[in-house]
């Protein structure tokens, strides 16, 4: 399975990426004191709406935010970019889902001026609809963050309007969500009142079915609980109806909620990064033929608010999915003729990704070029994985899988999975390989802690970025050496968790050309910080942002309450920078005394941005930002700087 630091990194690359592509000419927005007409958009077809966002939740002077939809694309989008705080999703994430952490609350606030509710002899010109985020809150907690917001709305409404404002709170109907009306009772202890969403769109006069991103889809229809949701596993071919928003939808054919969604849900942002159908009905009825057809092959067209679901054949499917599918990515075929243990600080095809895989490449291209601040590594080429996998029950297991994927159940595809990764688990390392490793580790990382780090050659690449899919493991040179193959055999059936496959196989990459090579590097046994660096793109020019945090303490995987150093770079050559935030555990680069190792730093990453966006085609460049990882390590009174890994982030990226 993947490891949560790999889907930790994963969605911060993810959020980074998303960041670089909206930043290609940096704008940074206010504080609207009131609304702004343009700033308004129609959610759900009839209603007028606006986003926004609580800031310092926890300070005695909580800020409401209204913000441009159209240039932010996002809650998470609008506090990073929109108030400079440079948070990655994760973060942001972090700091809204659990109350005794929150600093935002994420909303949107619904115009119901023209069109007044009428509740229990009441009426109501405003509704307010929290942004769902998995809150961890009790009901009581969650009572009192819904309290809070209704009195600072209305406060923040009367003087923006100048006029007394009634604010009605949108509650679930489901209590898996929150704020559902399971914590009814307690707000109208306070004088607070609650609609379901279905009710207030009905009395809004919008439409039971809103067509998000349009699209002709077609696979096998299923239908997901919400109680189902976490373990629920899904193919490229499903069409899937939710019951309630998901939090994480992998590469499906289509996509349908039974919770209204307003155009910019993260739901519709990556059916619209895929291009993927997308929907939402006020009710499996509103869906004609669609409950007698769950479980069959089906096509959904929808288009122009018109819907149309008819049967297909297997025949009709597979040509459908053969012509409506992502542009199919080519990865390095394998050169499993380099079959010794390379030194990362030669030249020539043994340091290539069709070798050693792309992650050992380009620490050898950063070797080369940048000595001073990357220490020698070894790699453990693709031809190794390759002898391991010849394995008659791997082949097996694989040759099934490949052969009947596509009429495969998700369960089944994971029992195939699940088995090709025992396989290659009980697996023995070759005794010459054993014996070369063996001597590696005796001659050049002695009595130390090393990293084998997944190196395959589908990752990192211009077109797919592949960031998370795979495992890397931590290993002390003392120890008993059965847990280096253990490990290392690990490492290897990573490239088979089913996220992995699903990404690859949502992309056309050819699974069988998929092998992967391990980055052996030593550890940093006295880390004084580390941190990722993002170069984000730009008409002329990048910036750079730079999050760090003292330690070992992690960036791309925080503790709770956690926050990083930010600090930003708006030009690649300027030695201005602004500390956005400051470190929740201790200064970094903040620190006296460390400026001149922050701009060096700045420095290395603009240098390691024109030689990995130098590999993309001109015309592209403006697509390509760079992520990298670093390290500074405390020597004796001094502090140096080491980059442990660099990588082109493109658009293509898993979710």
């Amino acid at each position: 399975m993947e490891t949560d630091h790999s889907r930790a990194v994963n969605e911060v690359r993810t959020a980074l990426l998303l960041l670089a592509l909206a930043c290609s000419s940096p704008a940074f927005a206010q504080s609207a004191a009131g609304l702004n007409d343009s700033t308004r958009f129609l959610a759900y077809q009839r209603v007028s709406t606006w986003s926004a966002v609580v800031s310092d939740w926890r300070s005695d002077s909580p800020e409401i935010h209204v913000y441009d939809s159209e240039e932010y694309l996002g809650h998470a989008e609008f506090v990073s970019r929109g108030l400079r705080t440079g948070i990655t999703f994760p973060q942001f994430r972090q700091q809204v889902r659990f109350p005794a952490e929150r600093n935002y609350v994420p909303f949107f606030l619904f115009d119901l001026r023209t069109s007044p509710i009428e509740r229990d002899g009441d009426t109501y010109q405003w509704a307010v609809h929290i942004e769902d985020y998995v809150y961890a809150d009790t009901p009581a907690e969650m009572a009192g963050t819904v309290e809070k917001l209704h009195d600072l709305l209305t406060n923040h409404l009367r003087t923006a309007t100048g006029n007394d404002a009634s604010v009605l709170i949108v509650l679930a109907v489901n209590d898996l969500i929150q704020p559902n009306f399971g914590i009814e009772g307690l707000l109208l202890a306070e004088g607070v009142h609650g609609i379901s969403l279905p009710d207030l769109l009905l009395a809004a006069g919008s439409p039971r079915i809103e067509i998000l991103n349009p699209a002709t889809a077609v696979g096998r229809l299923r239908f997901v609980s919400a109680a189902d949701m976490a373990s629920a596993r899904y193919s490229p071919t499903d069409i899937v109806i939710f019951e309630e928003l998901p939090s994480r939808v992998p590469p499906v054919s289509g996509i349908i909620t039974l919770a209204p969604q307003t155009p910019l849900s993260h739901v519709n942002l990556l059916a619209r990064n895929r291009g993927t159908l997308n929907l939402y009905a006020l009710s499996l009825d509103e869906l004609p033929g669609a409950e007698e057809r769950l479980g069959q092959l089906v096509r959904i067209a929808a288009e122009d608010n018109r819907l149309a679901i008819t049967n297909v054949t297997e025949a009709q499917a597979a040509a459908h999915w053969a012509t409506h599918r992502p542009p199919t990515i080519a990865i390095p075929t394998p050169n499993v003729q380099i079959t010794r243990i390379v030194d990362l600080g030669e030249s020539g095809e043994a340091v290539t990704s069709a070798a050693i895989g792309a992650k050992a490449s380009n620490y050898a291209l950063l070797q080369k070029e940048l000595p001073e601040y990357v220490r020698p590594g070894h790699a453990l080429p693709l031809s190794w994985y390759f002898e391991v996998a010849r394995d008659p029950a791997f082949q097996e297991l694989q040759s099934a899988l490949l052969a009947g994927k596509q009429e495969m159940t998700p369960t089944e595809i994971d029992a195939l999975l699940a088995g090709m990764r025992d396989a290659l688990n009980a697996q023995s390392i070759d005794p010459a390989k054993r014996q070369a490793l063996r001597e590696l580790i005796a001659t050049r990382y002695p009595d130390t802690r090393i990293r084998l780090r997944s190196s395959t050659n589908c990752e990192d690449l211009p077109e797919f970025n592949g960031a998370g899919l795979y495992e890397s493991k931590g290993f002390n040179t003392g120890d008993d050496e059965a847990e280096l193959f253990d490990d290392l055999l690990e490492v290897y059936a990573s490239l088979w968790t089913p996220h992995a496959f699903a990404e690859r196989e949502f992309y056309g990459i050819d699974h069988r050309l998929a092998g992967m090579g391990v980055l052996i590097n030593e550890a940093f046994p006295d880390e004084r910080a580390n941190g990722v660096v993002l170069t984000i793109p730009g008409a002329s020019d990048f910036s750079v942002l730079i999050n760090s945090q003292p330690g070992e303490n992690a960036v791309t995987n925080p503790e709770p309450g956690q926050v990083p150093e930010s600090i930003l770079f708006e030009a690649s050559e300027s030695d201005r920078f602004e500390l956005q935030t400051e470190s929740s555990i201790d200064p970094v680069f903040a620190a006296p005394g460390m400026e001149a190792l922050l701009i060096e730093l700045r420095t290395v990453s603009g240098r390691i941005h024109e030689m990995l966006t130098g590999g993309v085609a001109e015309t592209d460049r403006q697509g390509f930002g760079v992520d990298i990882e670093f390290k500074l390590e405390q020597q004796g009174g001094d502090v140096a700087l080491f980059v442990k890994q660099a990588r082109l982030i493109g658009t293509t990226l898993p979710d």
